[in-house]
């Protein structure tokens, strides 16, 4: 990588739902502008736009660094204290290879499913059983080391440091400055340098990226507000300084001048972040089915077997009665047969997939008093009213989704 670039290692994309403004189409126009051989997708305790941000920055040319600000909470992800100051502080986790991105899958769905307080929050020991692959940055303001510093505790900004040290190792663990000209960052980026040397630790430069542009400041302090239930005019509300945009290398060279190595970091921190996904191929697992059988023709059994102990033999023999297969679901749809709640959630649910047989209507006509609810796929205009036709009193999508799901009432409204 070029020695007078510079690497974004932590942005938020509009994936930071009404904190981010950053669209990746245009950061990754204003990156290869700028020259930059790498830049790093950051959002609050998600990675739902990672794919996104991935394919597009492969289409630019950039080196895409997947990661997350995590929220981790100050003891376990499971204490539920009383206010949000205390429920959590920030940490940016970068993944350095598959090994790491698939940690940090394992620990966003934690987060989601077991810590959710406020935020979605890890804890330490969590971070610790799943850190290979994993680069750490203290974080901005609101990160633990910094939260410390700013309270006069530099025990515990201490120990912190030497936490995370030992969760990631030294040569993982990164000191991250800001300084969009808070004295509050001024003071933190006085006690930093001196805990980064105590502890033998490197620094590296970030600017907490919320916008693509400094003239974007204005439309993304509405959007805050729009997020936070404030008026603009309001004087006790969420601000945000004008310098949280994406920022030239020679702009982040300006404002680290007196840290050129924070700068020379993020470079070797693009170098050694190396992430391949693969696409067009199914991840499900192979099914095993008994010997002498497809899959295809497994399926198709285990569906007129369900079919007739639920509604008898006239509904397994009824030959207006099909059953379709998604191409390449196969063994999902098989696999999921073995799990009674989701079996038991689609019993009175037929699956639409276009495109659709021409004797498909007089078929679900004549199973329609069993239905409750009629799934389609995909979620087409002329699908939904087909099924408004047969009226259905509710649809849903159901199956391997590709697209964002809504559901069609019998009253003909979309959701």
């Amino acid at each position: 990588m070029p020695r007078d670039s510079f690497v974004h290692l932590h942005l938020h994309t509009e994936y930071s739902l009404l904190d981010g403004a950053v669209r990746m189409k245009e950061l990754m126009k204003k990156a290869a502008e700028f020259k930059m051989p790498a830049v790093a997708i950051t959002d609050h305790g998600n990675l739902f736009g990672a794919i996104e941000f991935y394919q597009e920055a492969a289409k630019a040319g950039i080196k895409p660094i997947v990661g997350c600000e995590a929220y981790v909470a100050p003891g376990s992800h499971k204490d539920r204290p009383g206010s949000r100051r205390d429920a959590a502080y920030h940490f940016t986790l970068l993944a350095q290879d598959e090994t790491g991105y698939r940690n940090l899958v394992k620990l966003l769905t934690t987060a989601h499913l077991d810590g959710f307080h406020y935020a979605p929050r890890i804890d330490k020991e969590l971070l610790a059983s799943h850190s290979k692959g994993l680069i750490g940055l203290s974080g901005c303001l609101a990160g633990e080391m910094n939260s410390a510093i700013q309270a006069d505790n530099i025990a515990k900004a201490r120990q912190s440091a030497a936490e995370y040290r030992d969760i990631l190792g030294a040569e993982n663990f990164f000191i991250e400055l800001h300084d969009h000209g808070m004295e509050a960052q001024r003071k933190c980026n006085r006690v930093l340098p001196q805990l980064a040397k105590e502890f033998a630790l490197r620094l590296v430069a970030a600017n907490d990226v919320h916008f693509l542009r400094r003239s974007d400041h204005a439309a993304h302090d509405v959007m805050l507000c729009i997020g936070t239930a404030k008026m603009v005019q309001d004087e006790n509300r969420l601000r945000y300084e004008p310098e949280l945009y994406f920022k030239s290398p020679a702009e982040m060279s300006e404002v680290f001048r007196d840290f050129p190595e924070a700068i020379a970091n993020t470079l070797e921190i693009g170098e050694r972040c190396h992430l391949d996904l693969e696409f067009g191929r199914s991840k499900y697992p192979e099914y095993p089915v008994p010997p002498g059988k497809t899959r295809n023709g497994y399926l198709r059994e285990l569906c007129y077997k369900g079919l007739g102990e639920r509604y008898g033999g006239r509904a397994a023999n009824d030959p207006d009665v099909h059953v379709w297969k998604s191409r390449g679901s196969t063994d999902w749809t098989v696999i999921f047969e073995t799990d009674a709640m989701f079996t038991r959630s689609c019993l009175n649910r037929v699956i639409f997939v276009k495109p659709l047989p021409p004797n498909l209507a007089p078929a679900v006509l004549q199973i329609r008093p069993w239905l409750s609810t009629i799934a389609i796929w995909p979620p087409t205009l002329e699908n939904a009213r087909l099924i408004h036709e047969l009226g259905a009193p509710r649809i849903c999508p159901i199956g391997k989704m590709q697209s964002p799901p809504f559901t069609w009432h019998h009253d003909g409204g979309q959701n």
